[in-house]
């Protein structure tokens, strides 16, 4: 990738993270895992100038008589974004699992605010399954 400032930002994102990234080998989407069981998917969107995080949301382990309460909660966060109260979340037609997502604008960004909202999504994600 030949943006120069993505490439920065994610280059000091991992720094902030403790991860050695190849500064040879920048790119625009990194798969992560926090906390070794945590998967984030950090993208930069050059089209609408966006850094996208997006982390799955486990309902496994939610019980068959609170998943239909768990998966309103999910579908009803859909429209957080919308309403600046938290990541949106949604469902994969496909494989029918959950996932929640933050974008970040990139005229207000830099790698802390984006370990910031790294945290809060999982954070969120944990919470959107406790019933």
């Amino acid at each position: 990738m030949n943006d120069i400032f993505i490439n920065r930002l994610f280059s000091e994102t991992f720094e902030k993270m403790g991860i050695q990234l190849d500064p040879d080998n920048i790119g625009s989407e990194y798969q992560l895992l926090i906390d070794d069981q945590y998967p984030v998917l950090m993208r930069y969107d050059p089209i609408n100038e966006r850094v996208l995080l997006v982390s799955n949301v486990d309902t496994s382990q939610v019980s068959d008589k609170l998943l239909p309460v768990v998966t309103n909660r999910l579908l009803q966060a859909g429209l957080n974004p919308l309403m600046a109260s938290g990541p949106g979340a949604g469902r994969d037609e496909k494989s029918g699992l959950f996932f929640c997502y933050t974008t970040l604008p990139r005229h207000d960004i830099n790698a802390d605010k984006v370990c910031q909202e790294m945290i809060k999504l999982v954070e969120w994600s944990k919470q959107a399954v406790v019933a």
